[in-house]
């Protein structure tokens, strides 16, 4: 029950930017100061991290308590999806507004 209070605190902490990261880049409407690598690598890690613990050896069985894990990887996941969809947008208004 430790690992998995731990876990969901770690997911909590390291996702909560990404939300904040859309928010202003939506706003801003600019590629400018946004990290492609960054935001691919980290999609990476979070799909690792989700694949890791759907077949890490008695996961499934424990559904009950490890289901926020997968909701707290898949929301995270999305937000970091929502940014890189949201960087390429933002790539395009740059481009079409003469900015480098």
């Amino acid at each position: 029950m430790l690992t998995l209070v731990l876990k969901s605190v770690m997911l909590i902490f390291l996702g909560f930017p990404f939300p904040v990261l859309l928010f202003k880049a939506l706003r801003a409407r600019t590629a400018k100061g946004q990290s492609i690598l960054f935001l691919t690598v980290t999609c990476i890690g979070f799909a690792a991290g989700l694949f890791a613990e759907l077949f890490s050896p008695g996961f499934l069985e424990e559904i009950r308590t490890n289901w926020i894990l997968l909701a707290l990887y898949g929301l995270n996941l999305f937000f970091v999806l929502l940014n890189i969809a949201t960087y390429y947008n933002n790539l395009k208004i740059d481009q079409n507004n003469g900015r480098d």
